[in-house]
């Protein structure tokens, strides 16, 4: 099936220039610095007659085939030259000469304006196809078009999306559920609220009115979270729980980790064993449902009684510390999302290994490779030997003496399972790389998910399982929500988010596309055609991948290259080995805020099993104007003092650009930027600890905000910003060695050398 069905092409002439002309995507101006940029360059073969076809363009607004094949071949040659240039340096380890240096500024300038015009003319395109499908008065034309060029969608999606968006439009979207009561809970307050809800299930099961606890998420092994769980269920809460099954990490052919595996199985199996709970687990099966176990199951919810909280937070170790955002709602849209997590539970309801992992993965743990970290090797003890009650935590880095205690309990040997020496050194260093099983220690993981399969498959969890109760969903407030399960209705709700903003358009996000990117420059610029002027900023994370970059930069350079302020999250730790994130995926408008599990990235809104919504703010709903107002300050208070701004066109300078290229310098310096923050961060870390043992009040601040259900981490943090202000912590961050780097090479100044840590 096409992936192209708006006609989309990448060849100059399949849509006629007189009317790119109309549309102001191939003005006299444009045409004239790509005529006069090809007349500098000389290329063997291709001779273009420059000033006849720029004379002709004037006079007719049109170019014969011969004219327009004559560009697109020109066009195509320079590119071949500047990669074959680029290679031949990198390849001999020479810089050029002064006449080659010039040759390959003249093709860069070509192809920079090239470029430009190609992402005019391809959204141009995009646009008039759209358009002749949707419809002239479609409001959201520029805005999706935009997208989709860059995020093509087959012709039954496409249909699927425009008619979701016009309902949107239209104020008759089924999506949309009035009566709401909303309170939004970011950042710190999420986590908090987590706990909070749990302790209130306990309170009000102790009162004899135990709430109905249901439970979905990618993530949820944190000890707290599932301890907390447990004490509802045992209080008389009936507990009803999905995740996800996670899926081995294979980084080179040598490291293949299922750490996450055993640990997720370790909470289920550890809610299974309270006694007299009424608690249903179930595992959804991924394989099945989503054809491909490297998609994920990645709602995140929790439902207590008549509330519903949703977002982008998971519920493991480390989750509450990150910049994350989310919503607790009651009402209609609460009984709507708990109606969509009935239907999960009862999709996965006994699901078995096959249709959870596949058979591809089900070989490799029986045949393959496969490997535990020091902390993946004590879970999986741990759950043969017991599992230990929930809420008790297995060690970030257990000790040789916790390990060989949980082996013992287990009735196993350490030296059968794994290379014991290896073991010992991978403890020592405190590693986190996994460890190649031995057959043995195959043998004992496939039969911990054999039997962990088998507990979950049993006729009394299946029993839980179907019996569930939905929320009254009585319609109790004044605020409008959306909820978008499918990724059609996900997609349209993002794009909703984008093409009715106004006023301001702010996003924190943990994935930022080109594709989402052009969206935003669209709607800025359809707005500036009308004399109004929208705000857009964007904060992208700044984590780096395995394959050491990030997949952020198209997305970042596509707004620079706009002209859209966009910066990098520099987020300060208080532990020096857990990156903290902005894991949000969020869009806050002026008319709505965006919340929930699903990432602004083709892999999240295509692919993935998620769940988003729209609160939507309206000026007779005072709740929904406090969310608005808090929203903004939280974004404001993150763009200010917890990232940063570069420039990768003036730090590309400090770069070899001449073998390079702008293009492929730009994107290095993004590399370079991005783990100069990873320094700063675990430099962070270390002044953090320093500022913590050297006051006891601080300290004591720090323990008194984790006692009211604050995450570990955004106790210390918030402990430090309320004894400095925020101005003073601010201040003290800029101490740490690397933040002086980074500042100047943001702005292309030369770098001083930096020890390394």
């Amino acid at each position: 099936m096409s992936t192209n069905p708006v006609g989309i092409t990448n060849s100059f002439g399949l849509t006629r220039l007189a009317e790119l002309r109309k549309q102001g995507v191939l003005t006299d101006q444009v045409a004239e610095k790509l005529c006069e940029k090809g007349q500098a360059l000389r290329l063997r073969g291709h001779k273009v007659d420059w000033t006849g076809i720029l004379d002709h363009y004037k006079k007719d607004g049109d170019l014969n085939r011969e004219e327009l094949e004559q560009v697109a071949d020109f066009t195509v040659a320079a590119q071949t030259a500047r990669k074959q240039m680029e290679q031949r340096f990198k390849e001999n380890e020479k810089k050029p000469t002064s006449v080659q240096l010039k040759k390959m500024q003249a093709l860069d300038a070509y192809l920079d304006v090239s470029k430009g015009l190609h992402t005019a003319y391809v959204e141009a395109t995009s646009r008039a196809a759209i358009g002749a499908l949707a419809g002239a008065s479609f409001g959201p034309l520029n805005t999706v078009a935009a997208y989709l060029a860059w995020n093509p969608a087959p012709a039954n999606r496409l249909g699927n999306l425009i008619d979701q968006l016009k309902k949107l439009e239209s104020g008759e979207s089924e999506l949309v559920h009035s009566g709401n009561q909303v309170t939004p809970v970011h950042q710190e307050k999420l986590w908090q609220a987590k706990l909070q809800m749990l302790d209130e299930a306990v309170l009000q099961a102790q009162a004899g009115n135990p709430p109905e606890i249901d439970v979905q998420y990618y993530e949820m092994t944190s000890s707290s979270f599932v301890g907390r769980l447990a004490e509802a269920a045992e209080a008389g809460c009936k507990v009803r729980v999905n995740i996800d099954p996670s899926r081995p990490r294979q980084s080179d052919c040598a490291e293949v980790s299922v750490d996450e595996s055993p640990r997720k199985l370790r909470a289920l199996l550890q809610l299974l064993a309270v006694p007299k709970g009424d608690v249903g687990v179930s595992v959804y099966p991924v394989a099945e449902e989503l054809g491909n176990i490297q998609q994920l199951m990645h709602r995140k919810l929790l439902r207590v009684g008549e509330k519903v909280l949703f977002g982008g937070m998971n519920a493991n170790e480390g989750s509450g510390e990150n910049f994350d955002t989310g919503y607790l709602v009651e009402g209609p849209a609460a009984r709507k999302l708990v109606e969509g997590f009935q239907l999960d539970v009862l999709t996965s309801a006994g699901s078995t290994p096959l249709q959870v992992y596949g058979q591809k993965v089900l070989s490799n743990f029986e045949e393959g490779m496969m490997g535990l970290t020091p902390h993946g090797l004590a879970t999986t003890l741990d759950i043969i030997a017991g599992p230990s009650p929930a809420g008790v935590r297995i060690p970030s880095h257990p000790s040789m003496a916790q390990l060989e205690e949980l082996a013992s309990k287990a009735g196993l040997k350490l030296s059968s399972l794994v290379d014991e020496d290896q073991l010992k050194h991978q403890v020592q260093y405190r590693s986190t790389k996994p460890m190649e099983l031995k057959l043995k220690g195959k043998k004992m993981l496939h039969k911990l998910m054999t039997d962990a399969f088998d507990r979950t498959s049993s006729k009394t969890n299946i029993k839980r399982l179907k019996d569930m109760q939905l929320p009254e969903g009585k319609a109790g407030g004044g605020v409008r929500v959306a909820v978008g399960s499918s990724s059609e209705e996900r997609e349209a709700l993002i794009l909703q988010a984008i093409a009715t903003a106004e006023k301001f358009c702010y996003v924190p996000t943990f994935v930022i596309t080109k594709a989402m990117a052009r969206a935003l420059v669209a709607r800025r610029d359809e707005l500036a055609a009308q004399g109004k002027n929208l705000d857009v900023r964007v904060v992208a994370d700044a984590g780096v991948y395995q394959f050491g970059g990030t997949p952020n930069d198209e997305g970042y350079l596509a707004l620079e290259d706009a002209g859209i302020p966009v910066h990098w999250a520099l987020l300060t730790r208080v532990q020096g080995d857990h990156d903290r994130k902005i894991h949000a995926k969020q869009v806050l408008t002026d008319k709505m805020e965006l919340v929930g599990s699903t990432n602004l990235s083709n892999k999240g809104v295509r692919d993935n099993w998620e769940l988003s919504g729209l609160v939507y703010f309206d000026e007779n709903a005072p709740d929904s104007i406090s969310a608005r107002q808090d929203g903004v300050e939280r974004f404001e208070k993150l763009w200010k003092y917890e990232s940063v701004a570069f420039d990768s066109r003036a730090a590309a300078i400090l770069q070899d650009i001449t073998t390079l290229g702008m293009d492929q310098s730009r994107k290095k310096s993004i590399r370079t930027v991005l783990n100069m923050i990873q320094n700063y961060e675990v430099q962070t870390s270390k002044l953090i600890e320093q500022e913590m043992s050297g006051s006891p009040a601080l300290q004591a601040r720090a323990d008194e905000l984790q006692r009211q259900g604050m995450a570990w981490g955004y106790a210390r943090l918030k402990a430090c910003e309320e004894t400095f202000g925020l101005d003073g912590f601010a201040e003290k961050l800029k101490t740490v060695p690397m933040r002086a780097q980074i500042d100047a090479f943001a702005r292309g100044q030369a770098l001083s050398p930096e020890p390394a840590l």
